[in-house]
């Protein structure tokens, strides 16, 4: 009897305290778990935030901790002009590209570019009480250097058709410089115009259209083969090319220095403008055959080639092709030199020379 009482006092010591170390044990465990989500929740002392300011693309940055704050600004865009694309007004990032002012006509008939300047010749057509008319403008550099005008100063009328409201081809020949020549009635007429000074010349009788191919940096381009009077007549009996200085819009003469035996009056030669310095001319009986410079000196002899005239001859950047028949009538296509040295050779065929 008294082991079961002592069994009962020794239960009913041991409940309470079983009780009360469960009760410490759970109170510990909670406070620490209140520590952990005190300590994520607690804010790092040791960030200062170091604000960068928001740009157009990023929002606001913390430098030290890379904390993200807001929204990026946005671009805010100023339109596209004539001298600049859409462009942002706070950042400078630019978007597409600036207007044409060609963009706004109905055609760009001719265009080029020499020294880091570009030109257009423009084209529109208008309808008022009287009809159809066009208007013809240049531009440089995106900007008017003839408005469009149905006036048309560089254009004469032997090279404008008014009842077809045609004109003749327009090519780029360089250094600012545009050609415009059509043929009428068997004989061609031409107008010049420089987009540099306004300056033009015309003439309106001349038995072949002129040669167009030429050098963007040569200053002269040839006009006419002999000299002009004045009152449109050309004379061939000397030997002589009319050209023009494409800078200043004056003429001068290139007499070439040795001539050409066959030179007669009246005759008319193939010749090629001037390219890269020379130009070639090709008398009627193809001997003399020759490259010449600005000076009229013989630059390049070809006449020991039998030359297609099929073509005109040309240089550029230093080498010229043209193709030659050799005295086994087989054809060959050559590229020589501004020393008139071969640089190469290849086998070439009836049509490519031609006849």
């Amino acid at each position: 009897m008294r082991k079961i009482g002592f069994l009962l006092i020794c239960v009913c010591i041991l409940i309470p305290l079983t009780a009360c170390n469960s009760e410490k044990e759970t109170k510990r465990q909670s406070e620490k778990d209140n520590l952990e989500i005190n300590e994520e929740n607690k804010e790092d002392p040791s960030c200062q935030h170091i604000w960068q300011e928001a740009t157009c693309t990023m929002a606001k940055k913390c430098t030290l901790c890379s904390e993200i704050s807001g929204l990026n600004l946005g671009h805010d865009w100023i339109e596209a002009s004539y001298d600049a694309p859409l462009t942002c007004k706070r950042c400078g990032a630019v978007d597409g590209e600036k207007l044409k002012l060609s963009d706004e006509c109905d055609k760009v008939l001719c265009s080029g570019e020499y020294n880091g300047n570009s030109y257009e010749v423009v084209l529109n057509e208008r309808e008022d009480y009287s009809g159809l008319y066009l208007e013809i403008g240049v531009i440089k550099n995106n900007r008017w250097v003839l408005e469009p005008t149905p006036d048309m100063p560089f254009i004469t009328t032997k090279v404008y058709d008014t009842e077809k409201k045609s004109f003749g081809e327009i090519h780029y020949i360089g250094q600012g410089c545009f050609l415009c020549q059509k043929e009428n009635s068997g004989s061609y007429a031409y107008a010049i115009y420089s987009a540099e000074n306004g300056k033009s010349i015309t003439r309106d009788r001349w038995y072949q259209p002129l040669p167009i191919i030429c050098s963007n940096t040569d200053e002269f381009f040839i006009i006419h083969q002999g000299r002009y009077n004045g009152d449109n007549r050309l004379w061939n009996t000397d030997n002589c090319f009319t050209v023009l200085n494409k800078t200043t819009m004056t003429t001068s003469e290139i007499i070439l220095e040795d001539g050409i035996s066959d030179w007669a009056d009246g005759a008319h030669y193939r010749f090629s403008n001037i390219s890269e310095g020379v130009f070639w001319i090709a008398p009627a009986g193809r001997n003399e055959t020759a490259f010449y410079d600005i000076n009229g000196k013989k630059a390049i002899d070809l006449s020991p080639y039998y030359i297609s005239f099929k073509w005109h001859l040309n240089f550029t950047n230093g080498t010229c092709c043209f193709y030659i028949k050799n005295e086994n009538d087989s054809y060959y296509l050559i590229t020589i030199d501004k020393s008139g040295k071969v640089l190469s050779s290849e086998p070439a065929s009836l049509h490519d020379f031609g006849v």
